[in-house]
C-alpha cells in the first residue's frame, strides 16, 4: 500500500513550542481527551522542521481506531523524540496547567477560550472536590478560575443567539477576558516563586 503525507501549512516554526503543543495534547489522555487532529497537527508541523521519529507512522497511519493504542503511540513518539511525559493523572494537571495558563497569562491565547477550552476537557474528569480543603480548586490555586469557568457556564445556558443579545454581553466578556488574565497571571507568578 502506498501512502502520501499531505503537509498541513506550517502552524509554527519553533521546534520547543511545537513539543509543548504536542505534550499539553498528550497529557490530556489522562483526562480521556486527545484530540488526534491537533496530535496530526504537531507531527505535521515537527516534519517541516525536519524531526522524524519511526514512532510518528503509528499515528499518522493507525491500524485501529482504539484510544489505548493511540495513547502508546503518542507516549512512544514523545518519547523518541526526547519530551518528557507526565507519568500519573496528578502531575498531568499540573503540567496541563502550567502550559495553559502561562499561554494565557502572555496573552498568547484569548483568556476566556483557553480557560473554557481547559476546563471542558478537563473538569468533570478530575475530582477538584476530594482535593479541595476550602474552595473548589484550592488544591491547586485555581479556585478564582473555576469560579469564573462556572459562572461563565452559567451565563451562557440558552440559546446561543438569545445570550448574545443580553444587555451588557460584549462587556461581561470583555470583563471576564481580563479577570482571567489577572488570575493566570498571578497564578504563574505564585508558581514560578
Amino acid at each position: 500500500m502506498v501512502y502520501f503525507i499531505v503537509f498541513m501549512p506550517v502552524t509554527c516554526n519553533d521546534i520547543d513550542t511545537i513539543k509543548a503543543r504536542f505534550s499539553y495534547e498528550a497529557a490530556m489522555m489522562y483526562f480521556n481527551h486527545i484530540d488526534r487532529s491537533l496530535v496530526v497537527s504537531c507531527l505535521d508541523d515537527l516534519m517541516q522542521q525536519g524531526v522524524w521519529a519511526d514512532s510518528f507512522n503509528e499515528l499518522l497511519f493507525p491500524e485501529t481506531d482504539h484510544f489505548h493504542e493511540f495513547k502508546d503511540a503518542v507516549t512512544s513518539a514523545l518519547k523518541d523524540i526526547g519530551v518528557s511525559f507526565p507519568q500519573d493523572k496528578e502531575s498531568a494537571l499540573w503540567f496541563i496547567l502550567k502550559l495553559r495558563l502561562t499561554d494565557i497569562a502572555n496573552e498568547e491565547i484569548v483568556p476566556l477560550d483557553g480557560l473554557v477550552d481547559l476546563f471542558d476537557r478537563i473538569y468533570f474528569e478530575y475530582d477538584f472536590h476530594a482535593k479541595s480543603e476550602h474552595c473548589l480548586g484550592d488544591s491547586h490555586g485555581i479556585e478564582h478560575l473555576i469560579g469564573i469557568y462556572l459562572s461563565y457556564d452559567d451565563f451562557m445556558e440558552g440559546p446561543i443567539e438569545l445570550v448574545r443579545k443580553r444587555t451588557g454581553f460584549d462587556q461581561t466578556i470583555i470583563d471576564l477576558n481580563a479577570e482571567i488574565l489577572q488570575h493566570a497571571r498571578d497564578w504563574v507568578t505564585k508558581q514560578s516563586g
